[in-house]
């Protein structure tokens, strides 16, 4: 076969990171075969796509004829094309994802045709990936090599995205417009991950089912994508608040245990090697706090705290033995713990080993603004505990938080938000993000919007405000249908109209947005869903049950008997399965439904 030539060119919208590196295990040469495609949703409206301008020749300059006649046009369009892998089950695996993906375009796939070749290259960093291209002569292929095992397969999905205009919105909704590949000569796309670790647990993003999906966007946490896909991280059953269980003392909820106890500490390095035993996969263990703020204030580990100067200290000292313990028999175990409500602020004496990662939790703060610009007493505090952690912790994961956890289905309004949090995250050493959701069940706000726009921040922390907001306009116009920008215009107001305010993940919505404000923008409210839904066409009860959210306010608004009310609940729960974190009191109007009482 022959020797491709490598370059690096950085796509407009990822930042620039040059890579290097060569093709150390030629791949063998198969053509790969197509995969059964992904069910493809109709759209009503088709974002633009940009595609590369071709390169060519200044005048008079000789210019050798393509050695793939008739694979590549003049234009560098690419008609028909060879797919060439390695012999592991990713690289296969990501051969029939580009086939699959190229015949969808009108690309014939076949032999002796214009090379494509995919490769794991060692000498990239993991999940990293390069795409270069020669157009002409004996050299002529396009190359995607990747590192680690989902590298290549990064790659893949990345250049449908950039150079065929493909859009992975949902587990079951795709783009994959009806528009030429245009290839340049040279480098065209390169990437190194901002964050190692990247998932969010939203329903529709977390389970088996959304595997592939969360491959295609980038994430790699989800506990379902198998080996062929690259494999996960991998937490088993010990993904957080194990302390308990582990120490045999209770469970996730129960009073933590005492730590400076050397029997806690025997039982739990018992039971996580018999776990890792039993489970060979796992590569990273939660060794944190109980969902609980109590904790043991015995003469010892008082006097522990008072020397560390929080709680978090004598968590970190257990959490430190047991990976120095595990160390030799698991080389690249990663011990993962907690900086959460007692144990939020950095101690004082000891820091963490190299193979122990923080995960710290903004619970308390406001996220209706930039976590570095609320002056929020909260959030300040939050601010200078998380540059403490920053200071000693060279692993720092972070446990974000994205919807109201008492009131799943009103607006929670935090899109600005995201975008800021994520760079500034990055910029201060995270180096894995967790933004939490609503995992219970469908979302009848906007938890599809939100975990896909997270996925792209994850992936490009540093995207423009107008990158980002493109984005949300594609996958508005895709998932609502042609009345997506009433739904955009919703957005944009209740947004605004909750600026002033302080949002909490427990916040009433008349702490989020003050009724008095809900009534004066009633009438355009109704307006902007009602043509949504009009226009959505077979969109139409993706648009019914986002716009539960302004449903339930309006009920608010206006609560007049429970039969109206146990309407909206039935529609909410039976119709579109969607769970609440209120009490089931129907028979009172949905602020009421938490804590009311018959």
């Amino acid at each position: 076969m022959k020797k491709a030539l490598v370059f690096v060119l950085v796509a407009a919208m990822l930042l620039p990171t040059l890579l290097s590196g060569c093709n150390t295990t030629p791949p063998t040469e198969t053509t790969a075969a197509e995969t059964t495609p992904t069910a493809i949703t109709p759209l009503q409206t088709t974002p633009e796509v940009t595609t590369p301008e071709a390169t060519t020749p200044e005048s008079g300059e000789v210019v050798e004829p393509p050695l793939y006649e008739g694979c590549i046009t003049d234009a560098g369009v690419l008609l028909r094309a060879t797919v060439i892998v390695g012999e592991s089950q990713t690289e296969a695996f990501a051969g029939r994802e580009l086939t699959s993906y190229l015949r969808k375009k009108g690309v014939t796939v076949t032999a002796d045709a214009f090379p494509i070749i995919l490769y794991h290259d060692p000498t990239l960093e993991n999940d990293a990936f390069s795409i270069d291209a020669t157009l002409s002569g004996e050299e002529a292929s396009l190359t995607i090599r990747g590192g680690g095992e989902r590298g290549v397969l990064y790659g893949v999905y990345r250049f449908l995205e950039a150079y065929a205009g493909v859009r992975y919105f949902t587990p079951e909704l795709e783009l994959v417009p009806k528009s030429d590949i245009v290839l340049k000569e040279g480098n065209l796309l390169a990437y190194k991950p901002y964050f190692e670790y990247r998932f969010s647990n939203w329903f529709c993003a977390g389970d088996e089912r959304a595997a592939l999906w969360n491959v295609k966007v980038g994430m790699n946490g989800n506990d379902y994508i198998p080996k062929k896909m690259g494999g996960t991280w991998y937490y088993g059953n010990l993904f957080v608040h194990t302390i308990g269980r582990l120490t045999e003392t209770g469970n996730n909820m129960s009073p933590n245990p005492c730590l400076s106890d050397p029997e806690n500490l025997k039982t739990a390095i018992k039971n996580i090697r018999k776990i890792l035993l039993e489970d060979p996969d796992i590569n990273i263990v939660s060794v944190s706090q109980n969902d609980s703020i109590e904790y043991c204030t015995c003469e010892a580990c008082a006097a522990i705290d008072a020397e560390e100067g929080s709680p978090a200290g004598l968590m970190l000292r257990f959490v430190n033995a047991i990976a120095a313990d595990l160390e030799a028999d698991y080389p690249d175990l990663i011990i993962d713990t907690l900086a959460y409500n007692y144990t939020q602020a950095a101690p004082c004496v000891t820091v963490p080993r190299h193979n122990v990662c923080v995960r710290v939790c903004p619970i308390r703060c406001c996220f209706s603004h930039p976590i570095n610009e609320c002056d929020n007493e909260k959030s300040a505090s939050f601010r200078f505990d998380f540059q403490q952690w920053s200071k000693i912790c060279n692993r720092i994961y972070l446990w974000d938080y994205t919807t109201n956890f008492r009131y799943y289905v009103p607006i929670f309004p935090n899109f600005g938000a995201l975008r800021e949090n994520m760079r500034y995250y990055v910029e201060n050493n995270v180096r894995g993000m967790f933004p939490q959701g609503n995992y219970q069940s469908n979302s009848g706000e906007f938890g599809e919007l939100r975990v896909y726009l997270l996925a792209q921040l994850m992936w490009n922390p540093y995207m423009s405000e107008e990158e980002y907001y493109t984005h949300m306009d594609e996958f508005l116009a895709a998932y609502y249908g042609a009345g997506w920008q009433g739904i955009r215009k919703y957005i944009d107001k209740t947004a605004e109209l909750s600026q002033d305010n302080c949002l909490t993940i427990y916040s009433h919505p008349y702490d989020v947005i003050a009724k008095e404000d809900y009534l004066a923008n009633e009438a355009d409210f109704e307006a902007w869903w009602a043509s949504a839904e009009e226009l959505a066409g077979d969109r139409a009860p993706f648009v019914r049950r986002s716009r539960l959210q302004w449903r339930y306010i309006r009920q608010m608004l206006h609560p007049t008997d429970s039969n109206d009310a146990y309407d909206l609940f039935y529609e909410i729960y039976r119709v579109y399965e969607v769970l609440f974190a209120e009490s089931y009191q129907y028979n009172y109007p949905p602020d009421e439904w938490f804590g009311a009482e018959s």
